[in-house]
């Protein structure tokens, strides 16, 4: 395991697991991971992806860079996940928390996450 860990890139700078999905008789987790390239002037890359986790078994499903991420004029503080919806549990929201350059106070933005379709991110409307 250690030798695993090791050959990550330095540029992954957050992974998390920040939880699960049903989909019919499929379930497993979405995991999350910020990336920061050299030379990219400190911008975030964020990244979602969908594990089906099958007792011991994994399988990648899907990964999906959220691109406005790496184009926030800030920084980010931290980002937490909803619940699952009992309605559609094989959605993800997120909400994240961001000190915009030259501000003292963070503000949330939300990101609505939903495999094969159109995610929307953008301030929070609550």
């Amino acid at each position: 395991m250690t030798k695993t860990v090791e050959t990550l890139p330095v540029m992954i700078q957050d992974v998390q697991i920040v939880g699960p999905w049903k989909d019919g008789d499929k379930e497993g987790v979405w995991r999350t991971i910020i990336a920061q390239p050299d030379g990219d002037s400190g911008k975030s890359h964020f990244f979602i992806q969908q594990i089906e986790t099958d007792g011991n078994e994994y399988k990648l499903l899907s990964t999906t860079e959220i691109k406005e991420i790496s184009n926030v004029d800030g920084s980010i503080l931290g980002y937490r996940a909803d619940d699952p919806s009992d309605v559609d549990p094989n959605s993800l929201m997120l909400f994240f928390e961001i000190v915009p350059a030259g501000a003292q106070i963070s503000e949330t933005y939300e990101l609505r996450f939903h495999p094969g379709k159109p995610y929307t991110f953008g301030p929070s409307t609550n």
